[in-house]
């Protein structure tokens, strides 16, 4: 139901991405589209807006009040840590409460709005999500993913601040993303951005689509070492990507972006089809976080057909895809 709580007086409330969030962490929380409170949110006696507060219980019981920038009741984003699994979560506005409910219970976050626990690994996938939401899981045991996958299908999903992204892991970004790119207001933008420059890591497939990407974000330039005027792809050979992954089953030559030779960590060095050696992976540092990008849109049938794909994620992106317990 992408984390909207019922409150007591029916509003709904959406708590975290997706309904996912971590304890003791930043958590974004809104009314939901289409429940904005009349009359709330207007101006007072001092021509500025009045504003929401959000009440909830830290660790050890105790009472703490967020008070709020916007107002909530106009369906604003408002943060809040939640000390623990289900703590109560309170929205009070100019005219009293507006909501009262609780956040998501301890579940699983594949079957819906959940905690998610901290040795848990909390990916958010813009667009195709490459199979890391399979990991773990198997249909004939009954078991599900040992992955949190917040899975934004439209861009009113996406926290407007870098609060609300503090408890994510990693964050997918490819050509199947471009739509919601595209559609990302400039404060949600800004907040993915600061997210990354305090510490937040970014996995990106720049394949055939790459320019696109780019035409979609090109806020993205900013975080990484390529040139905006000069953007280009090529075709490579995946001998490189095989070898990087002992596969046995070979793969077709494929588009694309081309990446700076002397930039960043190369984690995997390739060639064109012209023998031309070039990098097929790197890794980039933007402020205290990094950028994963790979000269492929792994999203196409190509790869996604392929039986090593998801072992080419996980050894590309380290420990961060593999589960803590």
């Amino acid at each position: 139901d992408g984390g909207d709580c019922r409150a007591e007086s029916d509003i709904r409330v959406v708590a975290g991405i997706e309904g996912h969030y971590r304890v003791g962490c930043w958590t974004a929380v809104r009314v939901a589209e289409g429940q904005a409170v009349e009359g709330d949110g207007e101006q007072g006696g001092s021509g500025e807006p009045q504003r929401s507060v959000i009440e909830t219980r830290d660790g050890d019981g105790v009472r703490v009040a967020y008070e709020q920038i916007g107002s909530l009741g106009r369906g604003d984003w408002g943060y809040a840590v939640p000390g623990t699994e289900a703590a109560p979560l309170i929205i009070r506005g100019p005219s009293g409460v507006l909501a009262s409910t609780r956040f998501p219970i301890l579940g699983s976050p594949a079957r819906g709005a959940s905690m998610v626990p901290l040795e848990m690994p909390w990916i958010v996938a813009l667009g195709d999500p490459l199979g890391v939401n399979l990991i773990g899981a198997n249909q004939l045991l009954g078991r599900d993913a040992l992955m949190a996958v917040s899975m934004p299908d439209r861009v009113a999903a996406f926290p407007d601040s870098r609060l609300g992204y503090e408890g994510v892991d990693i964050m997918m970004i490819g050509g199947s993303s471009c739509e919601l790119l595209r559609e990302l207001s400039d404060d949600q933008r800004a907040a993915i951005g600061g997210w990354v420059h305090d510490g937040g890591r970014v996995f990106l497939t720049l394949g055939e689509r790459g320019p696109e990407v780019f035409e979609a974000a090109p806020w993205l330039l900013d975080l990484l070492p390529l040139p905006a005027d000069e953007l280009t792809t090529t075709t490579l050979d995946p001998s490189a990507i095989e070898t990087f992954t002992s596969s046995q089953t070979p793969l077709e030559p494929f588009v694309g972006v081309v990446l700076p030779k002397n930039q960043g960590r190369i984690l995997i060095t390739g060639r064109t089809t012209r023998r031309v050696s070039m990098p097929v992976a790197a890794k980039y540092t933007a402020g205290f976080g990094e950028i994963i990008v790979i000269a492929a849109d792994l999203e196409d049938e190509l790869f996604a057909s392929w039986p090593e794909r998801l072992d080419l994620i996980t050894r590309l992106t380290g420990s961060i895809l593999i589960p803590r317990q």
